[in-house]
């Protein structure tokens, strides 16, 4: 393609920038007027007039589609289209469609619209933006509801009830058979609630100096389904984050008791994530950390759809464990942990 200003014909195929703006995007001259400006018909269908030079450029790498490419071998083709006499039928608008599309110079003339005019095939085109973004986004929720009553579905004609906690005996098991496992008072409730206000000036600081587009993993933010009002913040393994981390590795359930008289009968009060892993790795020795981040839901999001982490494998490749730092109530929306996920069947 070439940047250089040259005069255009009808039939060129160009680059334009649409209203100005900066992208380019692909098309044709479909008429040429006596100001020197431009009609162009858009490879996805729009169509803008009275483009001026400066915001197009030749295409010099344009192929032209199958009919086009026969209507250049083949000049007769037009038939010996009498233009004059289709222009009490057919607007100059779509006598000039017409022209560019044969690749005939017609030597029709468009009167430049108003002011008012190209305002209002702006709002036009915007709004026709707007609708199909609407149609869009109902579409997705459509299929994120669909895709959530199926998994529910699943859950019920599996008889899959709510999941209950498992003492430290059944965790290993559970996880096996069920693909997830519930395990209580792994931390103390104090320290969730000075984590908990840890990380909400830790997000609040980062809203404040990166923009949405911003949030990337290079700058310290995972990506995530459904953004708006949702982020996952990586965090460091240091100060309080640490402590935390360490409480539920290596602390033992009895020192997340408030007192040891809270720790359940026959349970071991020094049994802790640390030991589970061990026997869920069965010795294995490449197991490794692989990310600690917090999943954060303002007021507004919207729900995300059940979805799998990574594809189906005979091992797994990835545990995830989730610690609620807060009570979580009907309005914020219960979390969904789905059994059975670690099956071939359902993750495919």
């Amino acid at each position: 393609m070439s940047d250089t200003i040259v005069e255009l014909a009808v039939g060129d195929y160009v680059e334009c920038r649409y209203d100005g703006g900066d992208m380019w995007y692909e098309g044709k001259i479909t008429a040429k007027h006596a100001d020197g400006t431009y009609n162009v018909l858009y490879d996805d269908g729009d169509t803008e007039d009275f483009v001026p030079l400066m915001h197009l450029r030749l295409n010099e790498d344009a192929e032209p589609s199958d009919d086009e490419a026969y209507e250049q071998s083949n000049p007769t083709s037009s038939g010996g289209i009498d233009f004059a006499a289709l222009k009490d039928t057919l607007s100059p608008e779509a006598l000039a469609a017409l022209a560019g599309h044969l690749n005939v110079d017609a030597g029709i003339e468009i009167k430049a619209p108003t002011e008012e005019e190209i305002a209002a095939k702006k709002a036009e085109h915007q709004r026709r933006l707007d609708e199909k973004a609407r149609v869009l986004e109902e579409t997705m929720k459509r299929l994120r509801e669909q895709s959530t009553q199926e998994e529910q579905d699943i859950q019920d004609e599996l008889g899959a009830p709510g999941i209950v906690a498992s003492s430290p005996e059944e965790a290993v098991s559970a996880l096996r058979s069920l693909g997830v496992v519930r395990l209580d008072g792994m931390v103390p409730a104090n320290l969730c609630d000075e984590l908990l206000a840890v990380i909400n000036k830790k997000l609040d600081k980062s809203i404040e100096s990166l923009s949405p587009e911003e949030m990337q993993p290079e700058r310290g933010f995972g990506t995530i389904l459904a953004r708006k009002n949702r982020y996952d913040m990586y965090v460091r393994p240091d100060g309080l984050v640490g402590e935390c981390l360490k409480q539920i590795l290596t602390g033992g359930r009895g020192a997340a008791a408030v007192d040891a008289e809270a720790v359940p009968d026959g349970v071991d009060p020094s049994w802790n994530l640390a030991k589970f892993f061990k026997q869920v790795f069965d010795g294995q020795p490449d197991a490794k950390f692989s990310e600690l981040s917090c999943i954060i839901s303002d007021a507004g999001a919207p729900r995300q759809p059940l979805h799998p982490d990574t594809h189906w494998e005979d091992i797994p490749p990835i545990f995830s464990v989730f610690l609620a730092l807060q009570d979580i109530d009907e309005a914020m929306g219960e979390p969904t942990c789905l059994k059975y996920r670690h099956s071939r069947f359902l993750t495919s």
